[in-house]
């Protein structure tokens, strides 16, 4: 009865029947090897090895029985027992791709990762591997540390159907060693989504994320991994990154500190302790870490340039250059370091080494801006070179920079390339800008000067001396202007304001002189010239000019010793009035 209801696949009526058989004392094999398939079905595994012990004890002996047997233990959790019982069933007959299957899901029960791949590679020449004996492969290939093997075991186990969270942790830890970072995120993502919570799955998704550089979604990551228990020092340091990049530079500061605490080898540690120092204004201390992230081995750019940067805000200048040149001999297309190499060059005053740099950031920068034609511009400037300067000054303010500064000094370059008219238009537009200093008017005096508009030039002068009534100069130049137009009370005036401020000007008392000539105040002219000659007595303009005074008050002895003093001291001009009045 028994056996006919397992024919009409009554299992539960079968079993009924079949156990009183056996209850019975039946001696039939087929008895007890039915209720072991019966019992099995009904997860009564014990129940099922029991039956199928007694099968075998009364002549059972082929490859099923050994088969389900083994796979009876199996289910109990006796791994290691159904080996034997698998490899039974094979060697009866040795395509028995069932027992195979089983034999490899017990072998990957026992983490015997070698032998799980054997017996799947077999199943899967014979062309009837499925979703589990891809997984069963993959995640020993994984284990054996062949990742691409395992990654292609595991696609194809997605690919067939699998459900199984460890496939997708596996293939994307997988992925992981291959710093395929993309890859490893969406498959330890599906992974975490299906259930997965173990540590590892929490830093590598911490660990891949910081990689490409998505900080704020890493750093939930590297906490909970770090909170789970993973205490290797560069989950740390990472995370120490993370709240870095978010601002939190204390917290930063305590894992990077933490990360040295477990290894202090760690020198990428340092690196980013000595970024956190910097950037909380420290950049003496930043040195001292980054120096040891340097002795430690790191060979980075980004390193070297920051250490450069924090000897530039200690104003080292040599020591900062020397670690730009280390960032761009490592990155030779490195636009930041060289950048603030071409700054440091500025500070030492080596304008062309800094605008050779500063040439490179030009080509390096697809679409460079106002502010480096600025920084360019005043690069040649300071050297003098004013079509270049003036070029890049162009380039800037076209680029929308409208500084006044910048107007100012190329309207100066406009007046060393005698472009005067230019040069009052940019002087014009720096003071419409709001500069209203002393030199502005003084090089738009300068301009005007060169246009011969003498007026104007008096009018800057003018407004010098009112926002500095101390100013000298401006009174010099006022006054020999004035001297030029034969304003000479004018020009007497200012030459008055010069000696007051500047006692010792020679020249202002020539120029008081010649003024003073000039209304026929010959006394005070010769008293003037005196003064001259006692404060310069190399000039030989000045003892020329004295001796014509003294020949307009008719003292032609005095006339030619002065004129003969003016020869010797190189003044050809005096050999004349020699010849003609001192025979």
């Amino acid at each position: 009865l028994g056996l006919s209801y397992l024919q009409q696949q009554k299992n539960k009526e079968a079993l009924t029947y079949l156990e009183k058989a056996s209850a019975a004392g039946s001696k039939d094999k087929e008895i007890y090897f039915q209720l072991g398939n019966a019992r099995f079905k009904e997860n009564n595994f014990k129940g099922a090895i029991e039956s199928y012990d007694k099968a075998i004890a009364l002549g059972s002996n082929d490859e099923i029985i050994y088969n389900n047997r083994g796979k009876a233990k199996l289910n109990s959790g006796l791994a290691k027992e159904s080996i034997e019982d698998f490899s039974r069933s094979l060697q009866l007959k040795t395509d028995y791709v069932q027992a195979m299957k089983n034999r490899a899901a017990a072998y990957y029960q026992l983490s015997d990762w070698q032998k799980t791949v054997n017996d799947v590679a077999i199943v899967s020449d014979k062309g009837q591997s499925g979703p589990e004996e891809y997984t069963f492969s993959g995640v020993a290939k994984y284990n054996l540390k062949d990742y691409k093997g395992a990654v292609d075991d595991l696609t194809k186990a997605i690919n067939g159907g699998a459900k199984d969270k460890i496939v997708y942790a596996t293939r994307g830890s997988a992925n992981f060693e291959f710093k395929e970072y993309e890859k490893t995120i969406a498959d330890l993502a599906t992974a975490k989504k299906m259930g997965e919570k173990s540590t590892k799955v929490h830093y590598q998704l911490g660990t891949s994320r910081f990689n490409m550089q998505d900080y704020k979604t890493a750093l939930l990551d590297l906490d909970t991994a770090i909170n789970s228990g993973y205490t290797d020092a560069d989950a740390y340091d990472m995370r120490g990154y993370c709240k870095l990049q978010n601002k939190d530079t204390d917290g930063g500061m305590r894992d990077f500190t933490s990360a040295i605490d477990k290894n202090p080898k760690l020198a990428s540690a340092y690196f980013h302790r000595g970024d956190a120092k910097f950037i909380s204004n420290n950049p003496s201390a930043a040195v001292v870490d980054y120096t040891e992230a340097i002795t430690l081995g790191l060979k980075d750019p980004i390193l070297s340039n920051n250490r450069g940067k924090a000897y530039f805000n200690q104003e080292k200048w040599n020591e900062a250059i020397a670690d730009f040149t280390a960032a761009v001999t490592l990155k030779p297309d490195y636009l930041r370091a060289f950048d603030n190499r071409a700054q440091t060059f500025y500070k030492l005053k080596k304008f062309e080494d800094g605008v050779k740099d500063y040439r490179q950031v030009e080509k390096l920068t697809e679409k460079p801006d106002a502010s480096l034609y600025q920084q360019l511009a005043e690069g040649y400037y300071e050297q003098k070179k004013y079509p270049a300067a003036l070029e890049y000054f162009d380039k800037a303010i076209n680029g929308g920079a409208s500084d006044k500064s910048l107007l100012f000094k190329r309207g100066k370059c406009h007046i060393e390339l005698e472009e005067y008219q230019l040069a009052i238009r940019d002087f014009d537009q720096a003071i419409k800008a709001g500069d209203n200093s002393v030199q502005i008017y003084l090089e738009r005096a300068r301009a005007n000067l060169g246009m011969e508009n003498k007026n104007g030039a008096l009018e800057d002068l003018a407004k010098v001396i009112a926002l500095e009534p101390t100013h000298a100069d401006a009174y010099y130049n006022s006054a020999v202007i004035k001297e030029e137009n034969k304003q000479f009370e004018a020009a007497i005036s200012d030459y008055d304001n010069v000696i007051k401020l500047t006692p010792k000007d020679a020249a202002a008392f020539y120029g008081r002189a010649n003024s003073r000539g000039g209304i026929d105040d010959l006394g005070g002219a010769i008293s003037d010239m005196n003064e001259a000659i006692d404060l310069d007595a190399k000039k030989a303009p000045y003892y020329r000019q004295r001796g014509n005074f003294y020949y307009q008050m008719q003292n032609k002895e005095k006339a030619c010793f002065d004129w003969r003093k003016a020869v010797e001291l190189g003044d050809p001009k005096a050999r004349f009035s020699i010849d003609q009045y001192c025979k």
